[in-house]
């Protein structure tokens, strides 16, 4: 993997967008990365890092802790990183969640994380894949490197590699196990423990369960289970057919009872087929009357049609008659009106010669209303005139006065703006001032929170050096009372030797055969577990005081920067005044910055308003010459209307002057004669309707008269009709036929549903008369039987049958639960068989894996221990080199015999012959040691990735504790990396490496916060 080309935006200190064009490097393979502390080196990797996997180079950052904090919410944060990749060049865009403007209002939005990775070819994108997970599965296919294993292989962190070189056997251990994540093998420990204990816990409970079912059985033992299964299956078999001897003496007295019942029934049935009867012959003598009653309704029934046509004819002739009088009421009335109407009609036509004198009389003044409308238009014309002429002469002496108003407002207007002019001068070196003394009053005031600062950074950094100086002290009275015990063990062990020796057994510590003084043991025997107890307590607190030692370090550092910063501040002023005194003279000046300002914008205002009042004047005086002249033309016109006017006048009566006046009684004349036609007509229409209205009534009256007399014959003959037929119906008069038919017997459905009922008698006194001879004939002969004696019986053989049977299912349910808890004891027995194989099995490899058997080393220890020989033997061949073949690591196990479970380092000096301790070697010397084993875990760590091989490598810091000459070894030894093809990047801020190295990204940071970098080409002394 080799980077082509990396742009980034508002990430990490980069507040705007970076563009690193790695082809700058101009077939450069080895460059360096230069800037001050903080400036931003590393967030070059991180954004390699984020771009394909996701996560930050560091752990402890999270993505969504890559956002700069200054950057504005409208600029994005992305990183697009194109690389190429054996033939092939791909590209990656992502970007984190952060909060951004929103697209539309004024408020804010959330951008949700996003991710994009394109192969190219030809430079167009042709394959894409836009899920995360899919990404980072693509990522570690094309790669071949999880994120952890990319961190390793291709940023080399020197601090953790100088203290992965001087940690004893525990940290060296929780080191590695960190850097290759040997966890697994620890898990695989566990979980075969685990799995042990899982197995033995179920073995146990086979046993228990087995137990139970033994206990739930009530049997000692399985062999008298076995005994009792057999019994009970004996005894089982012996009740059931004892059962079925009692079942069928039940089902025979069963059988003999349901005999004896069917013939108690019939005789029942007989008994109560006779009490019917009883009750049916009285029902017939009841149902004599009501057929009666029903016969009378029924003749009754046939002759309602002939009352009802009665009752018709009878109605029709009453309403006739009515209608009869009516007609002769409204005739006597309509002879009235008829009279009347001739009189009205009669009186209107007296009066035609009055409508004759109005119709003269209006066509004259028709005839003059022409003249009218004229006269009232001219004077209309000239009353316009007259006012055209007023309203002339009023605008021309208004716009006199509004330009004598113009000429003094423009004259005062020209003094204010030669007043602004003279302060508009002075704005601009005030202004200047203000700036000074802003510039000032911001330097005071970051020296002054600088100052506050340092005093926080000199106090944390106090009580960090305190909890340091404490833990120490912690530490050494753990390791002090850990080599005591060491002792104390080491003369238990001599005491238990003694205890064992008698005189004349050659001593195993010095040989002798006489033992004069033995030890003795004092005190209690400490075991190896009281001392690996302690040995990690101790180890923990060495930790603990390592770590506080950095955190107090870092405080040390944030005071000496944040000094530092405070003193750069005030070496860039040239003298300090108090800030009240700024503050104070800056108010002064930003007051009359202010009123300058406000002069200004006056200023402006007046000169526009100036040129305005000009402009108006010059209007005003155009506008009240046209409006003289048009004061002179509407005298003359008003002139001449008035003329016309008294012209008209003379030819018409002074009454009708106004036209409308002379419309109003033209329309009187009109509507006059409009009425009197109008009555004529009506009272003309009403006479001939009255007329007609009587002659109509008359012929009605005689034509109802006529049909009155039919009416009544009609109904006298239906009467005479209905009364015939009463008679026949064997009815005396109409009383008694209404007697016959009244109440519910007039209803149709209520004599069917008594007919009904009649009938439905009849048939059930027949019906019970069958069913009593039917019975006679099955009884006869027959004797009525004891049902009682009967059912007892039967009730006897039920009671014994059931008696046996319960005591069947008993011995058979027993039978059954026995049988169930045999099968379950053999299958628990055939479980626990394979349970004890199996915990056999995995016992003997969770004591192997933990190292409590075999070579007693826990897997993960030997998996490290192996590790470790492959990471020595790549760094020593880095290391030979640069040390000029002087020192070369190895196992501090070669000097331990056969300890292999210790990850002891040493490094063995070829000039001296012998092997010393890490922390012998010098500032120098560890950086070679640590870089050379960095190197060598970067080679490892690839050869376990499947080979896949990396060409861009960033080591970070550990320069500036070489001299000159080492300086050049280990620059040497890098520079032969490049014979391999790899691109690498040397992270430093040593200013000698910008002489060494031609090819450098410099990072630089702007005194507003935010970072920039860009390639330089060629070494500073060039």
């Amino acid at each position: 993997m080799r980077p082509l080309r990396l742009e980034f935006c508002a990430f990490g200190p980069y507040e705007n967008r970076q563009v690193l064009d790695f082809s700058c490097l101009k077939g450069q393979s080895f460059f360096l990365i230069h800037g001050a502390t903080g400036a931003g080196k590393t967030s070059v990797f991180d954004a390699i890092c984020y771009a394909l996997y996701g996560e930050a180079a560091d752990e402890s950052r999270r993505p969504g802790m890559l956002r700069n904090r200054e950057a504005a919410p409208d600029v994005p944060t992305y990183v697009d990183f194109i690389f190429a990749l054996r033939e092939e060049v791909w590209h990656i865009r992502r970007n984190p969640e952060y909060t951004r403007k929103a697209k539309r209002g004024t408020g804010t939005a959330r951008e949700m994380a996003s991710v994009i990775l394109e192969r190219i070819k030809d430079g167009e994108p042709v394959e894409r894949w836009k899920n995360d997970g899919e990404v980072r599965r693509k990522i570690y296919s094309l790669i071949g490197f999880e994120c952890r294993q990319f961190r390793q292989v291709v940023l080399l962190p020197q601090g953790e590699f100088r203290r992965f070189l001087m940690a004893d056997t525990a940290e060296r251990k929780e080191i590695m196990r960190v850097l290759f994540n040997t966890d697994v093998y620890q898990e695989m420990e566990e979980r075969l423990k685990r799995k042990a204990a899982d197995l033995a816990a179920s073995y146990e409970k086979i046993r228990a369960r087995q137990e139970f079912f033994l206990q739930d059985a009530e049997m000692p033992d399985i062999q008298s289970l076995q005994e009792a299964v057999e019994s009970c299956r004996t005894e089982t078999e012996l009740l059931r057919r004892e059962a079925g001897t009692r079942e069928e003496l039940y089902r025979k007295s069963l059988q003999e009872k349901e005999a004896g019942r069917a013939v108690s029934e019939k005789f029942q049935a007989l008994e109560q087929a006779l009490r019917r009867e009883a009750k049916e012959r009285q029902q017939q003598e009841r149902d004599k009357e009501t057929k009666k009653l029903w016969e009378q309704a029924e003749r009754a029934a046939a002759l309602t049609d002939l009352n009802a046509q009665w009752e018709r004819d009878k109605a029709n002739a009453r309403q006739k008659a009515a209608d009869l009088k009516s007609l002769y009421a409204k005739g006597k009335q309509a002879a009235a009106d008829e009279q009347k109407a001739r009189e009205i009609w009669r009186g209107i036509k007296d009066g035609e010669s009055g409508q004759k004198q109005r119709q003269e009389e209006l066509g004259h003044l028709r005839s003059l209303l022409g003249t009218a409308d004229s006269l009232a238009e001219s004077i209309r014309a000239a009353e316009q005139c007259r006012r055209e002429e007023e309203a002339s002469r009023k605008q021309a002496e208004a716009l006199k006065q509004m330009l004598e108003r113009g000429r003094t407002e423009y004259k005062a207007c020209q003094e204010c703006i030669e007043v602004l002019r003279n302060k508009a001068a002075d704005a601009k070196a005030v202004g200047l001032r203000v700036k000074t003394l802003e510039q000032e009053a911001e330097t005071v005031r970051r020296i002054a929170l600088l100052q506050q600062e340092i005093a926080g950074a000199e106090e944390q950094f106090r009580k960090q050096k305190e909890e340091a100086e404490l833990s120490r002290r912690t530490w050494q009275q753990a390791d002090q009372k850990l080599r005591n015990m060491r002792e104390l063990a080491g003369q238990a062990q001599a005491a238990l030797l003694a205890g064992k020796l008698a005189e004349g057994d050659p001593c195993p510590v010095c040989g002798s055969p006489h033992h004069p003084r033995l030890a003795q043991m004092v005190g209690r025997c400490l075991t190896e577990e009281d001392l690996e107890k302690n040995q990690k307590k101790t180890d923990q607190y060495h930790q603990h005081w390592e770590e506080l030692q950095e955190k107090a370090a870092a405080a040390e550092r944030a005071w000496q920067e944040k000094c530092a910063a405070r003193d750069a501040l005030a070496g860039s002023a040239q003298e300090w005044r108090p800030q009240i005194d700024i503050q104070n003279e800056l108010n002064v000046y930003r007051r009359r910055l202010q009123e300058d300002q406000k002069a200004c914008a006056e200023l402006s205002e007046q000169e526009a308003r100036s040129g305005r009042l000009e402009k108006q004047m010059e209007e005003w005086e155009n506008k009240r010459s046209r409006q003289q002249e048009l004061s002179r033309q509407a005298a003359v016109s008003a002139a001449a209307a008035q003329k016309s006017v008294e012209e008209k006048k003379s030819h018409l009566p002074e009454t009708f002057w106004e036209p409308d006046q002379m419309r109003g009684h033209i329309a009187r004349l009109e509507a006059e004669i409009r009425e009197w036609e109008k009555r004529s007509d009506q009272a003309e229409k009403r006479f001939r309707e009255a007329v007609t209205c009587y002659g109509n009534l008359k012929g009605s009256w005689s034509s109802c008269l006529q049909e009155c007399r039919q009416l009544s014959r009609r109904a006298f003959d239906s009467r005479e009709l209905f009364m015939q037929r009463c008679r026949e119906a064997g009815f005396l008069d109409r009383n008694d036929y209404e007697r016959a038919i009244a109440g519910q017997w007039a209803d149709s459905s209520y004599r069917a549903s008594v007919c009904r009922q009649l009938e439905e008698h009849a048939a059930n006194f027949q019906a019970v008369q069958v069913e009593i001879r039917k019975a006679r004939m099955e009884t006869e002969g027959k004797v009525q039987p004891d049902l009682p004696a009967l059912e007892q019986a039967e009730q006897h053989a039920m009671a014994e049958w059931k008696t046996v049977h319960e005591r069947w299912a008993a011995s058979q349910e027993r039978w059954k639960k026995l049988q169930k808890s045999r099968k379950n004891w053999q299958e628990l027995e055939e479980q626990g068989g394979r349970a004890a194989a199996r915990y056999a099995q995995l016992a003997d490899l969770a004591d192997l894996a933990s190292g409590k058997s075999g070579s007693r080393v826990s897997f993960q220890t030997y998996v490290l221990h192996s590790l470790l020989e492959d990471v020595m033997e790549a760094a020593n061949q880095r290391l030979l080199v640069m040390s000029r073949g002087q020192y070369q690591l190895q196992s501090g196990e070669r000097l331990n015999g056969n300890k292999q479970g210790g990850l002891d380092m040493e490094v063995f000096d070829n000039y001296s012959g012998y092997s010393r301790p890490m922390a012998t070697l010098s500032g120098g010397e560890s950086f070679l040691a640590s870089l050379s084993l960095a190197l060598g875990l970067s080679d490892v760590v690839q050869s376990y990735a499947g080979g896949t091989r990396l060409d861009t490598m960033f080591i970070d810091e550990g320069f500036g504790t070489l001299d000159s000459e080492t300086l050049d070894v280990a620059l040497k030894a890098l520079f032969s990396l490049q014979r391999s093809g790899r691109l690498i990047g040397i992270i430093s801020h040593v200013e000698e490496l910008r002489s060494r190295i031609p090819a450098r990204l410099e990072v630089k940071k702007s005194r507003s916060g935010g970072s920039r970098a860009e390639f330089v080409i060629g070494t500073t002394e060039s």
